[in-house]
């Protein structure tokens, strides 16, 4: 009976585990997806009239980030590479959907700038 217990337990625990994981799992998408959605509103900015002025902010910024030692070096050759193209081929390059896309992403220059958006 003792042993009856300890397999209970340790189902409930598992159980407990998987919940807490698809719990976080689901978390971390929603937080991608913002995050997406966010650069999708930058790229729509890109495009208009203060585009030139939000990417020579950006450069900015990475040029503090590698000076700092603030971010990796990968991430920073990688925003300037992409803040060098013309808007489409930076918002085809900001959005695209594959696990570096959203690593770039979470490491981007344009989180701090203070450019307010809500996801409507």
């Amino acid at each position: 009976m003792n042993n009856d217990y300890i397999k209970n337990d340790e189902l409930l625990y598992r159980e407990q585990v998987l919940a807490e994981r698809r719990k976080a799992k689901e978390q971390k998408l929603l937080e991608d997806l913002e995050i997406m959605n966010f650069h999708a509103y930058i790229a729509d900015m890109i495009e208009g009239p203060q585009g030139s002025e939000l990417k020579k902010k950006a450069i900015e910024i990475c040029d503090r980030w590698e000076k700092e030692q603030m971010c990796s070096a990968y991430y920073i050759d990688e925003w300037r590479r992409m803040l060098s193209m013309s808007p489409k081929k930076m918002r085809k390059a900001m959005l695209r959907e594959e696990s570096k896309g959203i690593g770039f992403r979470q490491n981007s220059p344009f989180f701090s700038m203070g450019i307010r958006y809500e996801n409507k």
